[in-house]
């Protein structure tokens, strides 16, 4: 497989090697104990703790690792099943914890899947949890959406899930005719708990079907309900943002509900580079 990676100085491709990412400008990244590297420059506006918080990343492994999305992760399965042929080359900007990317991945062995992230403790526990099942064929990046460390039009096709999105990136990084995989909330994603923290709980609003460079060739909902306990609904709490805008009073009733019945509801949006 062809590097996809690109250096963040020149942006000459990187090679891997034993214990760093190389360019042939001489420029050089050393891998994290578990392989991850990061190609975040100074200049390019990180803050020390920009991205997700390590407390809410280890709130997501604990609620996604127990299944509760997986039919959300069965429905990206089988959408790269249906659009691409291996071997490919896939990313998932910014991927968290890797829970959908690590699926991904598995599903297709003979294909090359990078997971890019701004917050290092995501991608350091996405990371571990890559080497620890021994997936051989995923890589990890720490790495700004606004300057993606990969090459122009080396993507066959990314994955966007619940997050911002760099129209400009994406378009940059995809190979003419490849997929752009988006996924946002349905309108009554969560409802129920947004009604047990809120007076007045509202739909999520759509956002707009258009994307420069890009054409929408499916979208569909992938929906279910599921009854969760309350430990696993403090994990679901922390990892929303609702965990920032809910009242005291309204943290403190969720403590004390032993459990709820919630609807899931995500739309999954499949754009097509033109």
């Amino acid at each position: 497989m062809k590097p996809f990676l690109r250096c963040p100085n020149c942006f000459a491709p990187l090679s891997e090697e034993t214990k760093t990412y190389r360019c042939p400008n001489g420029h050089s990244f050393d891998k994290g104990k578990s392989g991850y590297v990061n190609l975040i420059l100074a200049n390019q506006g990180r803050k020390v703790e920009e991205g997700d918080s390590k407390e809410s990343i280890l709130a997501r492994k604990a609620f996604l690792r127990k299944g509760y999305y997986a039919i959300l992760k069965d429905g990206l399965i089988e959408a790269l099943s249906a659009y691409l042929n291996p071997p490919f080359v896939f990313g998932d900007i910014a991927c968290g914890e890797g829970y959908y990317t690590e699926g991904l991945a598995l599903s297709s062995p003979s294909s090359s899947f990078v997971g890019i992230d701004l917050s290092k403790a995501a991608i350091l526990e996405a990371d571990k949890q890559r080497k620890a099942a021994g997936i051989a064929n995923l890589s990890y990046v720490v790495g700004n959406m606004d300057y993606l460390p990969l090459l122009d039009a080396s993507m066959d096709g990314i994955l966007n899930c619940f997050a911002p999105i760099a129209e400009n990136e994406f378009l940059r990084v995809v190979k003419k005719d490849g997929y752009y995989l988006r996924v946002l909330p349905g309108a009554r994603h969560l409802f129920e708990l947004k009604e047990l923290l809120y007076e007045e709980p509202r739909e999520n609003l759509p956002k707009e079907k258009g994307l420069p460079g890009f054409h929408l060739v499916e979208e569909k909902e992938i929906k279910g309900t599921t009854n969760i306990p309350n430990e696993d609904l403090l994990s679901l709490f922390a990892m929303t943002p609702y965990f920032y805008k809910s009242p005291k009073e309204a943290k403190e009733k969720l403590e004390r509900t032993p459990s709820l019945t919630l609807r899931v509801s995500f739309v999954l949006r499949i754009y097509q580079k033109d």
